[in-house]
């Protein structure tokens, strides 16, 4: 139970000071909802109300701020209050769209909303597909499905408990003539309100405003299941001690929408029956084996297996650095992304339950085993940290609000800080407005290591490989950073292969092995961690070994000093876009570049690239293998300029100053 210590006047100060500001932007909110917008200047400050959705949101921020310096509040409403502001505010800023699987969740709840099942018959599909495409932000949804069960009903990968919780609100979304996203939205927002309400209620006010102002809160708006999991994950852990059965019901219901939650359920399980002198009655524990069973039973009826999901995972002996990458990866894990609930959870660790502690830690034990055999570690869905990692955070939700508690009788004011600071850290970082990653470039944290000390991190090729290339699912290897500082290097079963223009090496026989993968931090080589299910594509054509560097001749000849591979679009990079063309990869030097360029099977237009020339240049079509050219030289005047490319085919265009 927390106890803060009475309030000091500099506390109070700065209290109110985040009040005042939170009460300034709310009026400004307002104003600029009234008349559609507001920018007024005072000297030199500049004020700006353009987006009012986005201002309330700052302002919920700063009061989220103030609510956490200030002392508990006693009444559970007035602690209620502003997390739920500042959830809606950072719902209502979002716009509405879709992220990783949410097309499955919105087309299931669309049909059990009209009490039909959740798998869709061919017409259905049409019908729910066509509606999706008129959806803002669904455009696009993929829902073919090779799940076709025994009536012709298509069923989805993932099970369709969450979307049957969001079937009665996804009806009164569409009868009202709201977004269907708004409707998960609500649910989300109802299952973290009574995770946040249970804890206030319990004495844990400071968790329950890291719960509302968390990781958890980029996933709010969507039509995803981690708010589920999240909170059922949570529950099973928070009342194992005092109500068994109720972490049970939780246990099951999490498992019942995805099986690896079945660890979870088996650790409570376990605490139950064991516990004396009040275990569980064994009608409890087969009314939960029932409701975790209500999936699978679904799924051995209607497609003849117990869950799609089982054909994601692999069934391996995984390696240390799969264990651990949800928790200290600097891309995805919980560590870099939630340090101080990380801290506030072994700061409580001590006060735990000693059942309790066992559960947990044998519950996230058997979790990263689970998450180590997935096929998909870097997965898209989150703004950046893995969806597996915010699992772990719920099953360490007991150590976090007894840490809180801790702190608030032994070190008031640093509990305060922490809150403060994990609030703006996570309103950033775990924004809903932002983005999903999607395969994106590496962090800031990853990349820091990556280029000023490599060695300190040799993350799962996979993660690394898409990272560094932006390309989410098979990348092409060998890969580097820009300036060769990390390399990923490709054995043939005779020699390595190395990212161009990284000059290649021997290395040790470990690395030539047919497929064999290993780093290359800043010259020293070490073989990458173990990865099986790693899909990539042998990159050739910008890749070279020791004996056919001379092959670059050419290439390096017109390309000048200082070459370097460099994404498109960034920072001084001469090729600016490209149109219906898979991820080109692109070298430049102080003379020139050369870019690979693959385009589309079923290009929409002409594919192109768009580049933008200091001066008179000259352009050339070369064979990716030969390096022959394939067409006349195009003469180019300094500026913009669009250069259309072959259609469904590989090719090296050079652009170099003319001379």
């Amino acid at each position: 139970m927390e106890k803060h210590r009475s309030d000091t006047p500099r506390h109070s100060a700065v209290r109110v000071t985040f009040l005042v500001i939170a009460a300034v932007l709310d009026l400004l909110g307002l104003a600029g909802l009234v008349v559609g917008g507001l920018r007024f200047t005072l000297g030199p400050i500049r004020v700006s109300a353009s987006n009012p959705a986005r201002v309330f949101f700052l302002a919920a921020v700063a009061w989220m701020v103030a609510d956490a310096i200030g002392r508990p509040r006693t009444r559970l409403v007035l602690a209620m209050l502003p997390l739920l502001a500042f959830l809606v505010a950072g719902i209502a800023e979002s716009p509405p769209r879709r992220v990783g699987d949410a097309g499955e969740y919105v087309a299931m709840a669309l049909n059990l909303s009209r009490g039909a099942p959740p798998a869709l018959s061919a017409s259905e599909l049409a019908t729910t597909t066509q509606r999706l495409t008129s959806t803002p932000g669904f455009a696009g949804t993929p829902l073919q499905c090779p799940l076709v069960g025994r009536d012709g009903r298509q069923d989805f990968v993932h099970p369709w408990l969450y979307s049957l919780l969001a079937a009665p609100l996804v009806s009164i979304a569409d009868r009202v003539g709201i977004h269907l996203n708004y409707a998960f939205a609500m649910l989300n927002l109802l299952l973290v309100a009574l995770l946040c309400w249970w804890l206030i209620r319990n004495g844990f006010s400071a968790a329950a405003t890291l719960v509302a102002a968390g990781p958890l809160l980029w996933w709010i708006d969507k039509a995803h299941t981690e708010v589920f999991m999240f909170v059922t994950l949570a529950f099973a852990m928070l009342l194992v001690q005092r109500f068994p059965f109720a972490a049970l019901l939780a246990a099951a219901l999490a498992t019942a929408q995805n099986p690896a939650a079945g660890v979870v359920l088996i650790a409570a399980l376990a605490s139950a029956l064991v516990v004396r002198p009040r275990p569980v009655s064994l009608t409890a524990v087969a009314g939960a084996l029932a409701i975790a069973a209500i999936t699978p039973i679904y799924y051995l009826w209607h497609l003849g297996i117990a869950s799609p999901l089982g054909a994601t995972i692999t069934r391996e002996m995984p390696g240390f650095r799969v264990l651990i990458t949800p928790l200290i990866d600097p891309n995805l894990g919980l560590l870099p992304y939630a340090p101080v609930l990380v801290i506030l959870a072994g700061a409580g660790a001590e006060r735990v339950p000693r059942r309790t502690l066992v559960v947990c830690l044998a519950a996230a034990g058997a979790l990263l085993a689970v998450f180590a055999q997935s096929g998909n570690v870097n997965h898209g869905g989150t703004p950046g940290m893995s969806r597996y990692g915010l699992w772990l955070l719920a099953l360490m939700m007991p150590f976090v609000a007894e840490g809180c508690a801790r702190l608030a009788v032994t070190r008031p004011v640093l509990l305060r800080v922490l809150m403060a600071v994990s609030v703006v850290f996570s309103a950033y970082t775990f924004r809903p407005e932002w983005l999903d990653r999607s395969g994106a470039s590496p962090n800031w944290l990853a990349e820091t290591i990556w280029t000023r000390w490599p060695a300190l991190d040799n993350p799962l090729p996979e993660v690394f490989a898409e990272r560094v290339s932006g390309r989410d699912g098979a990348p092409a290897v060998p890969v580097g950073t820009s300036g060769c500082e990390k390399l990923l290097i490709r054995g043939d079963g005779t020699e390595a292969w190395w990212p161009f223009p990284c000059q290649p090496k021997p290395v040790p026989e470990a690395c030539t092995v047919k497929n064999a993968l290993c780093y290359v931090n800043a010259g020293v080589v070490t073989v990458a961690p173990l990865q099986r299910r790693f899909a990539f594509e042998e990159a050739t054509d910008h890749a070279w070994t020791t004996g056919t560097m001379n092959r670059f001749a050419p290439v390096l000849s017109l390309l000048g000093t200082t070459p370097r591979w460099l994404r498109v679009g960034g920072a001084g990079a001469r090729v600016v876009d490209t149109d219906q063309i898979e991820l080109p990869y692109v070298v430049q030097g102080s003379s020139g570049l050369a870019a690979w360029i693959r385009s589309l099977e079923k290009p929409v237009t002409q594919p192109a690239i768009r580049v933008k020339v200091a001066g008179p240049s000259i352009v050339q079509f070369w064979h990716p293998d030969t390096l022959a050219p394939e067409a006349k030289p195009m003469a180019l005047t300094g500026g913009m300029h669009t250069i259309a490319v072959p259609r469904a085919t590989t090719v090296l265009v050079m652009v170099t100053d003319a001379r």
